[in-house]
């Protein structure tokens, strides 16, 4: 018979700029049956984020676009910063929207 399946494994003892392999044991044993390529731990993925226009007048809405080469989570959050605020940690946006897909690119 055949078997094949799929794992999502997050450790966060993964180091930044590290090369990784999988490799499947034989239970019992220590031998290996199988071993991936190796892979790269990165630290965020890169996103790219846009408006459609340069300004707006009061009242319109702002169109917000993204795209990235990863898979989002659902409840990722796109804010909107005063321009010359770069402390995000402040949390001192004047209006934010969740992300509300996992699809690599959208808009708000």
């Amino acid at each position: 018979t055949e078997s094949s399946g799929m794992l999502w494994m997050y450790d966060p003892g993964y180091v930044v700029g590290s090369r990784y392999k999988a490799v499947y044991i034989l239970s019992g044993s220590r031998r290996s049956l199988g071993v991936s390529a190796s892979f790269l731990i990165l630290d965020h993925p890169a996103v790219t984020v846009s408006t459609d226009k340069t300004s707006y007048q009061l009242g319109e809405s702002v169109l917000v676009s993204f795209n990235t080469n990863t898979t989002l989570r659902n409840r990722d959050v796109i804010y909107i910063f005063p321009d010359g605020d770069n402390d995000y940690s402040r949390y001192t946006y004047i209006d934010s929207a969740y992300v509300g897909q996992t699809e690599s690119s959208g808009m708000l």
